[in-house]
C-alpha cells in the first residue's frame, strides 16, 4: 500500500472514530437510560398489553419465526405474567443502575420475547422496533457508567482501597466522558431514519408518486371518520399538500444522520407528523416517538440553559447597576 493510499485510509478511519467514537458525557447515557426504561414499563401497562395472547383462540396463535424456530407454543396466562414479572424486575434494576447492562440485556431479551407473543395473533405490528433496537444498543453501551448504583458502588471501591488515595485514582474513578457513549445516540438515530425511509420507499414502491395527489389521504380522512378529518378531506390541495411533506419527511430523514444540525428540525417534524397522524387519522405511534427523547444531547441542552440563565442575570445585574447609578 502506498503512503497516499495509506494516508488515505488513515484520514478515513480518524472520521469514522469522530463520528461514532468521540469523548462523550456519560450523564447523556445516563438519562437515555432512565427514559428508556420508563417509557417500557409504561408501554407494558402492568401486563394488560399482553393479555390478549393467552386469551386468544388456539386456531389464531401463528408464532413469529424465531419462537417457531424455538418451539414455543401459546403460553398460559401464568406464565405470561412471570414474563412480564421478570421484565419489570430488570427495568427497574436498569433504572436504578444495578448490574446496569446485564439488566438492560436481560429486559431486552424478556421484552422482545413478550413482542413476539404479541406478534403471534395474526397481525404483525412494528411500532415498538426502534425502542427494541434503543434496549439493545444501550445494554451493550456503559450506560451504567453515571447516576447509577454501579458508579456509586465502584468510587465507593475505590475510595476504600488504598490506591484511591492518589489523585490519579481519583481522578480514574467514575469518569465523566467516554469514547464509548456517543454511538448508541448516532446508532439509534441511522435506525430512525430506515424506519421512516423505510415507509416512504414503501409508499412510493406500491402506489408511486400518485400516493402524494390528495386522493389517498381523502380516503384514510373519510375511512377513520375524526372530527379534524372530515373537515379537511373536502379540501384536495390542502391532503395533496400534507401527503407531500409527509412523504418528503420520511424519505428526507437520513439527512439528519449525516448532517448534525438538521437533527432539531427533521425531530420537530417528526413530533409534527405523528400529532397530525393522530388529530387526523386517530394513529399515534407513540412508541416510535417516545424514541425522540433518547437521542437528545441532554448535556448539550443544560450547558446552554445555564448560560441563558447566566446571561440573564448578568443583564439583569447591569440593568439594577445602571438604575441604582442613575439615582444617585
Amino acid at each position: 500500500m502506498s503512503d497516499e493510499e495509506t494516508g488515505t485510509v488513515g484520514r478515513a478511519v480518524t472520521a469514522w472514530r469522530a463520528r461514532w467514537f468521540p469523548e462523550a458525557p456519560l450523564s447523556d447515557l445516563a438519562v437515555a437510560r432512565v427514559l428508556l426504561a420508563t417509557v417500557v414499563v409504561y408501554l407494558n401497562a402492568g401486563g394488560l398489553r399482553f393479555s390478549l395472547v393467552p386469551r386468544a383462540p388456539s386456531i389464531a396463535w401463528e408464532p413469529v419465526s424465531f419462537l417457531a424456530a424455538a418451539g414455543a407454543e401459546q403460553p398460559t396466562a401464568a406464565w405470561l405474567h412471570g414474563l412480564h414479572l421478570a421484565t419489570s424486575v430488570a427495568l427497574i434494576a436498569t433504572v436504578a443502575g444495578l448490574a446496569t447492562n446485564v439488566a438492560m440485556a436481560a429486559a431486552f431479551v424478556l421484552q422482545l420475547v413478550q413482542e413476539g407473543l404479541l406478534n403471534s395473533l395474526g397481525k404483525v405490528t412494528h411500532s415498538t422496533i426502534p425502542l427494541l433496537h434503543a434496549m439493545l444498543f444501550f445494554a451493550l453501551a456503559p450506560c451504567g457508567g453515571s447516576w447509577s448504583l454501579d458508579a456509586s458502588f465502584r468510587r465507593w471501591h475505590q475510595r476504600s482501597g488504598r490506591s484511591a488515595r492518589s489523585p490519579s485514582a481519583r481522578s480514574a474513578s467514575a469518569p465523566p466522558t467516554s469514547r464509548f457513549a456517543r454511538w448508541p445516540f448516532e446508532l439509534l438515530l441511522l435506525e430512525l431514519a430506515f424506519y421512516y425511509f423505510d415507509a416512504g420507499l414503501t409508499k412510493l414502491v406500491t402506489s408511486g408518486p400518485a400516493w402524494a395527489d390528495g386522493y389517498t389521504l381523502q380516503y384514510h380522512l373519510l375511512h377513520h371518520d375524526t372530527s379534524v378529518g372530515r373537515l379537511l378531506a373536502p379540501h384536495l390541495a390542502i391532503c395533496a399538500l400534507l401527503s407531500t411533506a409527509a412523504l418528503a419527511f420520511e424519505l428526507l430523514f437520513p439527512l439528519a444522520v449525516v448532517f448534525r444540525r438538521l437533527r432539531p428540525y427533521f425531530l420537530a417534524a417528526g413530533v409534527c407528523f405523528h400529532l397530525g397522524n393522530h388529530l387526523l387519522l386517530d394513529l399515534i405511534f407513540w412508541p416510535v416517538l417516545a424514541v425522540y427523547p433518547l437521542v437528545v444531547p441532554w448535556s448539550v441542552l443544560q450547558r446552554r440553559v445555564a448560560a441563558l440563565f447566566h446571561r440573564y442575570g448578568t443583564l439583569r445585574r447591569e440593568r439594577l447597576s445602571n438604575e441604582g447609578t442613575d439615582h444617585e
